[in-house]
């Protein structure tokens, strides 16, 4: 039963005006969450970026490569210093990694900023290397440099590489490499076993600790294609003074390092620096605060 008349309801504008304010709130709330999804996936793949060049090392430091025993290498003419590592069907019983006398895995070069039309972050290919194992000499011992060890891009007999290929989490993007001390830019990083030396007051061969050394390799740019990388990776010496013609000389072991600058689509902003202070081949992540603005410009 009902007193006083017809119940009271809302007017059309109320219900507008309480439709409207649920919307804003309910956008706001949207675009918080949003915000706040873009961020966490942007320390992800800030994160896993530092994971993967991590991994890069750590393989050159074991030795680890791709290999599924379908060709071996060889240096068709040990005793000219020119003669680089080839890579031919195996022999019987010097298919596996490490049973080549001719040659050794020198390490991996990171080729930054691979891009597909439809990939919407960076990829980026890590390139095996080869190289010889001993000079050119009669009797022969350990090479001892890069411009002595020829280093070469493994492509199989049948024209195939041993790259692996990989991209960047969420959209994640590389806009520069660059030697933080010099400020020059490359588009590809070496990763590279440390080759023996020699005491200088004997011929013994002197071994110290394994460790990785890295620096960028000359003549490479972003978004460069694999063909072009190869080329200027074969063309790397360590001499000032190169024995070959066209090759290149590489700055192993930065003292400032290498740095990677790093974007995603909402111009979020982060930097790994490979090496530094510690000379190590490390990776260190900096985001936010710690960014270098005029570095990564």
């Amino acid at each position: 039963m009902t007193h006083g008349g017809a119940p009271a309801g809302y007017t059309i504008i109320e219900v507008m005006i309480f439709l409207a304010i649920t919307s804003v709130l309910f956008i706001g709330a949207m675009t918080s969450i949003g915000g706040k999804q873009a961020s966490v996936q942007f320390s992800q793949a800030t994160r896993d970026a530092q994971t993967k060049i991590q991994d890069i090392i750590s393989n050159v430091s074991t030795g680890f490569y791709p290999n599924n025993n379908d060709f071996t290498c060889t240096v068709p003419n040990r005793t000219t210093a020119a003669s680089r590592p080839q890579f031919i069907l195996p022999v019987v019983g010097q298919s596996t990694q490490g049973s080549s006398s001719d040659c050794i895995f020198l390490g991996k070069v990171m080729q930054l900023a691979v891009q597909d039309a439809d990939a919407s972050g960076t990829k980026y290919n890590a390139i095996s290397v080869a190289a010889r194992r001993l000079g050119h000499e009669v009797i022969a011992k350990e090479v001892v440099s890069l411009d002595e060890a020829n280093p070469t891009v493994i492509v199989k007999p049948d024209g195939n590489t041993t790259v692996e290929s990989a991209a960047f989490q969420f959209g994640l993007r590389v806009t520069k490499v660059v030697d933080a001390g010099t400020g020059t830019q490359y588009g590809a990083i070496a990763f590279f076993s440390t080759l023996p030396y020699y005491a200088e007051d004997s011929s013994d061969l002197t071994s110290g600790a394994q460790r990785v050394s890295f620096g960028g390799i000359p003549g490479t740019v972003l978004n460069q294609s694999l063909t072009d990388a190869n080329t200027q990776i074969n063309n790397i010496s360590d001499s000032s003074t190169p024995t070959g013609p066209g090759r290149t000389t590489i700055k192993m072991n930065p003292s400032e390092g290498i740095v990677i600058c790093l974007a995603d689509n909402n111009n979020r902003k982060a930097m790994l620096t490979v090496g530094g202070a510690s000379g190590q081949a490390t990776v260190r992540l900096d985001i936010d605060l710690s960014y270098n603005k005029v570095l990564c410009a």
